[in-house]
Formats: structure tokens, C-alpha cells, sequence
């Protein structure tokens, strides 16, 4: 198995150059998380699904069983940051309209 390297100037399969424009980022924190969330949703019900067609081969089933369980940790994770991100974000919120009110006295 060879291990693929990204570095400035990679190129991937047809010898196109590497660009960080393809990660799906929209520069908002909280709707880059809720993307990430649905992610590992949608990856989450594929392993379910996978899983339901190889119940009877336990070579296959249980790599396929350790992949869901760690979709399922991914969310649990991207999730609790997801509520850091937002209390974080009614904190600053909250503190910069409090300023405003004071200073427009």
C-alpha cells in the first residue's frame, strides 16, 4: 500500500495540481461543522446499509462494523464542537450588543 503525500505542488490522478479550493469549506465555522455532520451522517447510514448486506461474512462485516462505529464517534465529536462554536458565537454576540447599548447611552 502506498502512502500519498500532498505537498506544495502535489498533483493528484491525471496531473492536476493540488488545491486546498477543493475541501468544501465555506469560511463560517458553524456551517463548515454542519457540513461535516451531515458528512458523517450520510457515511454513517452507507455503513448501515453495507452492513445489513454482509451479515454472513464476518471478514467483511467487521472492518465494515469499526468504520460505522467510528462515523459515529466523528459526529459525536463534530457535534460537541458544533455547540462550543455556537454558545462561543451567543457569547460575542450577546457581549457586542451589550457594548452598543452602552455606548449609545
Amino acid at each position: 500500500m502506498s502512502i500519498i503525500r500532498l505537498e506544495y505542488g502535489s498533483q493528484v490522478a491525471g496531473g492536476v495540481p493540488f488545491c486546498a479550493i477543493e475541501f468544501q469549506s465555506k469560511g463560517d465555522a458553524i456551517t463548515d461543522i454542519a457540513e461535516d455532520l451531515a458528512a458523517e451522517q450520510k457515511a454513517r447510514s452507507t455503513y448501515d446499509n453495507l452492513l445489513r448486506l454482509c451479515r454472513d461474512d464476518p471478514d467483511v462485516y467487521e472492518p465494515l462494523k469499526f468504520l460505522r462505529e467510528r462515523e459515529v464517534v466523528h459526529f459525536q465529536r463534530f457535534e460537541k464542537l458544533c455547540r462550543l462554536y455556537r454558545a462561543s458565537w451567543i457569547l460575542r454576540t450577546s457581549m457586542h450588543i451589550t457594548r452598543n447599548l452602552k455606548n449609545n447611552k
